[in-house]
């Protein structure tokens, strides 16, 4: 419940996803987790950077 994220939804993602193993945020807003600790990317960069050759 403290934390430093203005929206309840994204302070629990950021807080549950580490604790199921999670590498990476996806996200249609990075900007929503300014000092992440994991990497936050939209949809299309992180298929851009995993997944190069199936990007349309």
């Amino acid at each position: 419940m403290s934390s430093d994220f203005k929206d309840f939804e994204d302070a629990l993602q950021y807080q549950v996803a580490p604790a199921f193993g999670a590498t990476h945020l996806l996200t249609r807003n990075p900007a929503d987790y300014p000092q992440a600790a994991l990497p936050v990317l939209t949809t299309a960069i992180f298929f851009a950077l995993y997944f190069p050759s199936k990007v349309i």
